[in-house]
């Protein structure tokens, strides 16, 4: 497994603003018992490893890929109950010390403001604002938004931490109602001769007719109220195609529903989208796999607390 060329650890006094919090920068002897096999290093079992000093936040930096699962890639993951982050240097692809002590700055900034209790950012320019290649670090500023640098007043952090935790008690205990509410992420709409299931009032899927989009469109709710859906599976049918999920049929599949393109490649096709979408809790535009995919363990493990706290 190849490291970073360009990385070199810097002297304190290069990382001035970086005085709220503790970096300790990583080598081999420090690793190598984390590694995956390919010569990543697994994220969790790392930051557990770590504990950050009493009123600081720890950031490790690495110069080897990191590893989590369902993650196609990361610069760094902040984990807020340990206090500790992990920025790498693998995927920054600096062409000069300077980018990448910039790069370093943007992601280790970006890190701490998870740890900090700050989700990510639709502000261009914002700190917290997602970011998917290098590159994308050169243009996201350094600094937090207007809105990301308000304080949080400790009564609203409160009701806002016993709302998160009895959704997440909620959608583990399969309780659809709550999360739906009476504003269903899956409509319907249409007549006795062509119905369609609407997500956000946008057609995502053609039935036969307005009753069985209806029944399409809540059994799909009923999937997103989970926390770890079953993957949507799409089989050959007497019509056509069929999708299901964990041993529920969710809708048929004809020519009909599908423009004239062949049923089993089009429902595999969907089915496969609809999946991600389904654990992401939303569109990638949105930024929902960032939170639902990226950070479940966060979630579950959060949801285990609470449960042995009898909630």
């Amino acid at each position: 497994m190849k490291h970073d060329e360009n990385f070199q650890p810097v002297n304190e006094a290069d990382w001035q603003f970086c005085t709220h919090m503790q970096i300790k920068f990583l080598d081999d002897s420090a690793t190598a018992a984390h590694e995956d096999g390919g010569g990543r290093l697994r994220v969790r079992s790392l930051l557990r490893e770590h504990r950050s000093r009493e009123g600081e936040q720890l950031v490790l930096v690495t110069p080897r890929d990191l590893e989590m699962r369902e993650c196609e890639h990361l610069f760094g993951y902040a984990d807020r109950r340990l206090g500790v982050a992990v920025v790498s240097t693998f995927r920054l692809a600096a062409d000069a010390p300077e980018r990448l002590a910039a790069r370093m700055a943007n992601v280790i900034e970006h890190e701490q403001g998870h740890l900090d209790g700050l989700r990510h950012c639709r502000t261009a320019g914002c700190v917290m604002h997602p970011a998917s290649r290098a590159e994308d670090l050169d243009t996201r500023g350094i600094s937090r938004c207007e809105r990301c640098q308000r304080p949080r007043s400790s009564w609203t952090a409160y009701v806002a931490a016993l709302v998160f935790c009895a959704l997440v008690f909620a959608l583990l205990q399969g309780v659809a109602g709550l999360v739906k509410g009476t504003h269903p992420n899956f409509t319907y709409g249409g007549g006795s001769d062509k119905g369609v299931v609407l997500y956000r009032q946008e057609a995502v899927l053609s039935c036969p007719n307005a009753a069985q989009a209806r029944a399409t469109a809540e059994k799909l709710n009923r999937l997103y109220a989970q926390v770890n859906p079953p993957p949507i599976e799409a089989v050959a049918g007497a019509a056509g195609a069929i999708l299901r999920a964990g041993g529920v049929t969710l809708a048929s599949i004809d020519r009909n529903s599908t423009s004239g393109r062949e049923p089993v490649a089009y429902a595999q096709d969907w089915a496969a989208r609809m999946t991600h979408f389904m654990n992401a809790k939303g569109t990638d535009a949105e930024g929902c796999p960032d939170c639902h995919i990226r950070r479940k363990g966060e979630v579950e493990e959060s949801a285990r607390i609470q449960q042995q706290r009898r909630w």
